[in-house]
């Protein structure tokens, strides 16, 4: 993708952006391709996997004009907040805070008023989504910190399929609670707090800082800040 200088006017430019999103990425589901079309009709959207491991493939040698991928996902760096002039070009901003819950079948005679615990965890088969690197399973962490080996019966590429494979058997899965509220109707699976407390679920994109200042990446970064942003308690987006 070039770097193209001067005005953008979204109604009307054929502008063409290539995003590189995990596809464990909340954010990416959550309407952003329908929010660029309905704002920017001839506007085209080019998406691709976040590499496993970016190595050289870095902020200040990014191909694409943004990565968005849950942090870990391989973004490993330290974050600031915000994007600020304190805040170093290159650095990944958090646009998506959330936190993990567990899912199960309704009919799991584990779940006894709405709940799990500790040892339920420890009894039950778990189902996980793949992770690129063993230190970045903060579920895991936290159960071992609990002393609970979990008993890994299924693994998936990504969180989206879990509650689907968790519907009708005896497993559980961690997934983030925004996600778990949009699809859990559809998977048939119940929503229960994490018997071992709030584990953190952060989203953040990288901007190419090589292209910061181009008038159509402004407008996209907004784009994306605004639809991250309408994500509400359900899941579903408010954006208008």
């Amino acid at each position: 993708v070039l770097f193209r200088s001067g005005e953008f006017d979204p109604r009307t430019s054929p502008r063409r952006f290539s995003i590189a999103i995990s596809g464990q990425s909340i954010v990416a589901r959550a309407g952003l391709l329908r929010r660029v079309h309905e704002l920017a009709p001839r506007v085209q959207l080019e998406f691709w996997p976040v590499p496993p491991d970016l190595g050289d493939y870095g902020p200040n040698s990014l191909r694409h004009d943004v990565l968005i991928a849950p942090l870990g996902e391989p973004l490993t760096v330290p974050l600031r907040g915000p994007l600020t002039e304190e805040r170093p070009a290159g650095e990944p901003e958090i646009i998506y805070r959330d936190r993990f819950v567990c899912v199960v079948d309704p009919a799991n005679p584990r779940l006894r008023d709405g709940r799990l615990s500790l040892a339920d965890l420890a009894a039950m088969p778990h189902a996980v989504a793949r992770k690129s690197h063993a230190e970045l399973d903060k579920v895991g962490a936290e159960l071992e910190r609990h002393g609970i080996t979990p008993a890994i019966a299924m693994t998936t590429a990504g969180w989206f399929p879990l509650p689907f494979v968790v519907a009708g058997t005896d497993m559980v899965a961690a997934v983030p609670e925004r996600f778990a509220r949009r699809i859990s109707h559809a998977a048939g699976v119940a929503i229960t707090p994490a018997p071992f407390g709030d584990i953190e679920f952060v989203e953040v994109a990288w901007w190419n800082p090589a292209r910061a200042a181009d008038p159509a990446l402004v407008w996209l970064r907004g784009v994306v800040r605004k639809v991250a942003a309408s994500i509400g308690a359900d899941g579903l987006t408010t954006v208008r």
